[in-house]
């Protein structure tokens, strides 16, 4: 059935907008017909009460006109008090009725009323009330009376038929009124049923029209479900038998056991009675079949000599039904999946194959299946290999991180490397090695001993004359030198690129540490020496002398601290600048050394300030040690700097303690007396001359 559209307009059109539609409709319906009744009710109501207070005044009139000629007949004083009593009540009811009482003509006082009343009943009405009003103040009024006449003749004449037109007058209004509210009626009658007519035709019937179509849509998703349930249900017993299949595969160790498992397993649920792997594009190979056709297709494949490749490639879907002539002749059709190819093998394809006069046809979820057997197959068959190929570069892992640990000692590079080949002969052959180093731009090579290479012999010659393969690898650079490594093999087949990896992440590695020990070695050398001067610094100076104090109380030896500050260095930097000062700095420490022994260590503390360590240095030859802190202090003088100065302070240990701080603290103390010494000698100078 053709599912028509809904209209634009009526396309958000929900069934909740049709439920609000029909209760807005029905609550405005509901309060018409409120008002409407209202109305009705409230006009029959004012109705009655016009026409009973227009009766009542009729009887009104009567009654006085009566009660009039029985107290002059009867000269009753009581009758002239009901008479006055009726008097007072037809004056106010004749008000209200005359001048349109709210209560009485709430929707308005009508024209015609209202002239009748002012023209007509008004002038009888207060001329019958002034006649009454006469009788009943006259104490004992005689019969006969003209007043009592009038009140006889208006009560059942004029005033009479004036009283009775005003109640024809209001009827006639209140069946106007009435009429109006019928018509109302009729035209609310009208319009419900146009409302109704229209929600029929512009909301009901674009929501049965829609209800149609949404009774198609699910109709027809209601099969797709059934039709995807089903789809459900056969990939879920297609997820089993893979899981399956999956399960036999593992535990497979042949590739005939992974055959015998997919013919076992795969066969049913395909309708196939033969299964098994044949290769593509060149002689079939020796690969397992199993089923009764088996015998036929390896006749027809060992007759054919090859399946053409094209057979299972550029086709539509995973698997591709091949009409090879000698099958098709024999009557087996069969079906073929290619395997994910491998470099290590020729293109091979899933065999799956079966008896008949007509080829089988497979659906998609089945080919599916099929190719999904054909991965897990192809991956099952190459567990082993892969098994293998872990193993093998586990072993490579392993011999890198032996090799990494060769690099975090203190070894040489030559050691590092000789213990990496040896490390890597164990996992791969090595027949040779040599280390080149480069230092200098001269070469020189170091052979290496290759332990496990169980193929070199003591005939050279007979080496010469075998094929050999070399690999050159880069170690890198330390302390000046470059380090390459040279590998060799004696066969004539070429290094595989799991052996030219496992060569390039050892050398990095070597490369890497020997990097790492020249870096920290930089490091260290730059943390323990004064930039300005090249000698150690204060570091390198609180680590010897804690060193030094150490040995000689280990040895009971003795040793001294020597403290020197220069003089003069301010001064030069003032008039000629730290770059002259600088200068200075480095001519002093310069000098300071060439002043000592090789084994005394001269120091920069900072700023001015310079130290020395000296061993086996005793007290009796403190000034010999304070003389050469004055030579030092000549060397620079002739260096360019006539007027520098240094004062020194020196301590012994044990003799003045056997701590870093009381050495210091005592040598800086000398020093400075030094330094004042030397101060007033310049001040007794300067005053002689």
């Amino acid at each position: 059935m053709a599912v028509r559209p809904v209209p634009a307009a009526f396309g958000a059109f929900t069934l909740r907008h049709a439920y609000i539609t029909v209760l807005v409709v029905l609550g405005v319906l509901s309060v018409m017909s409120n008002v409407l009744l209202s109305m009705q009710l409230r006009a029959t109501r004012t109705t009655a009460v016009q026409i009973t207070a227009a009766a009542r005044q009729q009887m009104l009139a009567v009654r006085i006109a009566a009660d009039a000629e029985r107290a002059v007949a009867t000269g009753d004083p009581h009758g002239l008090d009901e008479l006055r009593v009726l008097l007072r009540q037809f004056g106010a009811s004749h008000a209200r009725l005359s001048r349109g009482a709210p209560d009485l003509y709430p929707a308005g006082f009508p024209g015609d009323l209202r002239q009748h009343y002012d023209r007509v009943l008004t002038p009888l009405v207060t001329a019958f009330t002034a006649a009454a009003q006469r009788v009943a103040d006259t104490a004992a009024p005689a019969p006969g009376t003209p007043d009592v006449a009038l009140l006889t003749t208006q009560a059942r004449g004029a005033l009479q038929a004036a009283l009775g037109q005003a109640l024809a007058l209001t009827q006639a209004n209140s069946e106007r009124v009435v009429t109006q509210v019928q018509w109302l009626s009729w035209a609310r009658v009208a319009l419900v049923l146009t409302l109704l007519t229209a929600l029929g035709v512009f909301m009901f019937r674009p929501l049965e029209r829609r209800n149609r179509m949404l009774m198609a849509i699910l109709t027809k998703e209601r099969n797709a479900a059934d039709r995807l349930a089903a789809q459900a249900q056969a990939g879920r017993e297609h997820a089993l038998l893979l899981a399956e299949l999956t399960r036999s595969f593992s535990s497979a160790q042949e590739l005939s056991e992974l055959t015998g498992a997919a013919h076992r397993l795969l066969g049913p649920a395909l309708s196939c009675t033969t299964v098994g792997l044949v290769q593509l594009g060149t002689a079939a190979g020796d690969l397992p079949l199993h089923g009764p056709e088996d015998g036929v297709i390896r006749r027809v494949l060992e007759h054919s000599g090859r399946l053409d490749h094209a057979l299972v490639t550029g086709h539509a879907g995973p698997l591709t039904v091949a009409e090879v002539p000698g099958l098709h002749r024999a009557g087996v059709h069969a079906g073929l999946v290619p395997l994910p190819e491998k470099a290590e093998r020729p293109p091979v394809a899933l065999l799956l194959a079966a008896a008949g006069e007509h080829a089988p046809t497979w659906t998609p979820e089945q080919q599916a299946l099929a190719a999904a057997t054909a991965q897990a197959l192809c991956a099952a068959w190459e567990r082993v290999h892969l098994l293998e190929e872990l193993h093998r570069r586990d072993a490579y892992a392993q011999a890198l991180l032996a090799v990494s640990a060769l690099t975090e000692g203190e070894r040489s590079p030559q050691d590092v490397a000789a213990a990496t080949v040896a490390v890597m002969a164990q996992v791969t052959r090595i027949d040779g090695a040599e280390l080149s180093i480069v230092e200098h731009g001269r070469r020189h090579t170091q052979r290496l001993v290759v332990e496990a290479a169980p193929h070199r012999t003591a005939d050279s010659g007979a080496l010469h004359d075998r094929p050999m393969q070399v690999c050159s690898v880069p170690l890198g650079h330390a302390g000046g030198r470059t380090y390459d490594l040279h590998l060799s093999r004696l066969d004539a087949r070429p290094w595989a690129p799991a052996d030219h990896a496992l060569f390039t992440a050892a050398a990095r590695t070597v490369a890497v540490a020997l990097a790492r020990q020249a870096y920290l070695h930089d490091i260290e050398h730059a943390a323990l020496t004064d930039r300005l001067t090249g000698l150690p610094n204060r570091r390198a100076f609180e680590h010897d002398l804690e060193a030094a104090i150490v040995t000689s109380r280990r040895d009971g030896t003795s040793m001294s601290v020597l403290m020197i500050d220069l003089d003069g260095l301010k001064g030069i930097n003032d008039r000629l600048g730290h770059t002259a000062g600088d200068a200075l700095l480095r001519a002093f420490g310069d000098a300071l050394p060439r002043a000592f022994r090789p084994e005394d260590v001269a120091y920069r503390l900072g700023g001015d300030e310079f130290a020395v360590l000296f061993v086996h240095a005793r007290p009796e030859g403190r000034e010999r040690l304070l003389g050469r802190v004055e030579h030092a202090a000549s060397l620079t003088r002739a260096a360019g700097f006539p007027e520098m100065g240094a004062s020194a302070g020196i301590a012994f240990c044990p003799h003045d303690g056997w701590t870093a701080t009381q050495l210091v603290q005592l040598a800086d103390e000398r020093m400075y007396e030094d330094k004042a010494d030397r101060r007033l000698r310049r001040g007794a100078s300067a005053a002689s001359t």
